[in-house]
């Protein structure tokens, strides 16, 4: 384990972080973490140093420890390292890189700390079938989910030159005879695991809970577009129905229920689901209880902040794709062609419970033509029929509108609530969310809003997966399943109504900045049209003397009227001026 821009120190100074940063600091000494080590290979000298980026952090908003400038620690790191003469330079990272060369953490680092050999990229989960270079740094990916194994061959023709890439290869993991020594070893794991993790919650590993008779989308790309995916339908679903059985008697109803694409970590294939594929899709985080898995949360949000989560979804995934929302309870359009922040057109309530989300909602009339993307509504035919069963739906009951101060119930895992809680810092105030608790009080801890099952225990996101396959039994997970259904679209019209409806305080505030862009132009090239003529020495000389009482013309702008018809009648202006020196 190797890091080198933990702020260990400035994390125990902190008074709010001190505890748990002096038990972080036990637990990295214990497993002897180092901010580099030099691994000795054939006679060569190889150093390897970690590094934790920006982003990463970002990420992370409980993580209770301070970190270094990357960039800054990796000099520092660096330096160290060149007194031990080493023939190689690795940076095991946790940055990832980006099409977005000001956000590539990666390539600044490589360009800004140039004695790295090679950078071994995360975070980012991006396949590098080709390796970035960047002077003499290789910078290789590849991806995720231990599907590949990176090969990077550094050469020199003789001793005391620098070391340079001679080939980059990204080898696909595939199957392979199981050892049987090494299938012993798992099935100890096994066993433990289903004593000491899954026995308490009642299930075994291998248990099949339920079946399914198609595939669900791969995970390794979800996310990377802006549509609804199967996956988060079913995982979201998952979250009302724990919380409803979770409750009973005293189940407060949800309103909508928010899973991010960032957290999920497993799919579902076609044949039996088990235990550990239920455990495996969202199995990330831990609680307050120290065990495996976030739990559920519940905050309240107001209408406007339910539209400014769908705007999280629809402005500001486009560049953190781990921000892509998956909703239970809710039905949104996404413009791509609107104001940053104001890409919502319209979002309302769905008012069935979560066993009734399964069925189409009015969206999913004009979905399924593009084959790249079935989120996307581009015919006018098809947006008329959408419109046509939004009123349907609407008049008979089963959409409403969002009440701006009206309180709703949202769940969510600990960390999208965690989440939740920095957009309105993170946007500047432009986005405004305050998880509340059901009485409209801010929530500061939302640790102490978990839901907890009957006897006490936090409720896992991963657990209410397993009880909402179960509950499907042998019948199987529902075919509803297979289709999208409609919980939000992409609709990719450019014309001036689809600007202007509905639009959010960000579109006012930025007509408003344009407005006022324009009068101060306009009032510039006044003052410098002024300024010109009194430097030239131009006058206005009138032609005709102003006889009117608002302004120059031929004869009278006013004159009573016998007729009664008009008090005021005035002739065409007369009045004619030139410029003379």
């Amino acid at each position: 384990m190797v890091n080198s821009n933990i702020n260990m120190e400035g994390t125990i100074k902190d008074s709010k972080l001190k505890e748990k940063g002096q038990a972080l600091k036990a637990a990295l000494e214990n497993y002897g973490s180092k901010e580099y080590t030099v691994l000795e290979k054939n006679g060569k000298k190889i150093a390897v140093f970690g590094v934790f980026g920006k982003q990463s952090l970002d990420y992370a908003p409980e993580a209770a420890t301070k970190f270094k400038d990357p960039v800054k620690a990796a000099k520092a790191t660096v330096e160290k390292i060149k007194k031990k003469n080493p023939d190689v330079i690795i940076a095991v990272s946790h940055s990832g890189t980006s099409e977005d060369k000001e956000m590539s953490e990666d390539e600044i680092l490589a360009k800004e700390v140039p004695d790295i050999d090679v950078i071994v990229s995360g975070h980012s989960h991006t396949l590098l079938s080709e390796p970035i270079t960047v002077g003499n740094t290789t910078i290789g990916s590849c991806g995720s989910y231990c599907e590949n194994i990176g090969k990077i061959v550094l050469t020199r023709s003789k001793e005391g030159e620098k070391f340079k890439r001679q080939s980059y290869e990204i080898l696909p993991l595939a199957s392979v005879n199981p050892d049987e020594e090494t299938t012993k070893e798992l099935e100890k794991f096994r066993k433990l695991v289903d004593e000491e993790f899954f026995k308490p919650y009642g299930y075994k590993w291998d248990q099949v809970l339920t079946n399914s008779n198609f595939d669900f989308e791969p995970i390794e790309n979800l996310g990377a577009v802006q549509k609804e995916e199967r996956l988060g339908n079913i995982l979201s679903d998952s979250f009302i129905y724990a919380v409803k059985e979770a409750e009973g008697d005293k189940y407060d109803p949800v309103a909508a229920s928010i899973m991010n694409a960032g957290t999920i970590r497993g799919t579902f294939k076609k044949g039996p689901i088990t235990t550990a594929d239920a455990y495996n899709s969202l199995s990330i985080g831990s609680g307050p209880d120290g065990k495996p898995g976030y739990p559920l949360v519940s905050v309240y949000l107001n209408g406007n902040e339910m539209r400014a989560l769908a705007e999280v979804d629809a402005s500001v995934s486009e560049s953190m794709t781990e921000a892509r929302l998956y909703v239970s309870g809710l039905m949104y359009r996404i413009n791509p062609h609107r104001l940053f922040l104001n890409k919502i057109s319209e979002i309302y309530k769905v008012v069935p419970d979560a066993l009734d989300y399964r069925d189409p909602l009015p969206y999913a009339a004009g979905i399924g033509k593009d084959s790249e993307n079935p989120s996307r509504v581009w015919e006018k035919e098809d947006l008329k029929a959408i419109d046509a069963q939004v009123n349907d739906m609407k008049n008979s009951g089963g959409l409403q509108e969002l009440d701006k101060g009206k309180l709703y119930r949202v769940v969510g895992d600990l960390y999208a609530c965690q989440m939740l809680g920095l957009v309105t810092e993170k946007s500047k105030g432009l986005l405004s969310i305050v998880p509340k608790d059901k009485d409209g009080k801010e929530i500061k801890d939302f640790e102490k809003h978990i839901i907890r099952s009957q006897d006490g225990s936090e409720l896992k996101e991963w657990y209410a997966v397993v009880r909402y396959m179960d509950s499907f039994g042998d019948k199987g997970v529902p075919s509803s399943y297979e289709n999208l259904q409609g919980r939000k679209i992409l609709e990719d019209v450019g014309s001036v109504s689809a600007y202007l409806k509905n639009p959010s305080k960000i579109f006012w505030m930025a007509l408003g900045v344009v407005i006022l862009a324009v009068a101060v132009v306009a009032l510039i090239i006044t003052l410098i049209v002024k300024l010109i003529l009194g430097l030239t020495g131009a006058t206005r000389r009138r032609r005709n003397r102003p006889t009117g009482l608002f302004g120059p013309s031929g004869s009278s702008m006013y004159r009573s009227s016998t007729s009664g018809s008009t008090i005021f009648k005035h002739r065409k202006n007369q009045y004619k001026a030139r410029w003379r020196k």
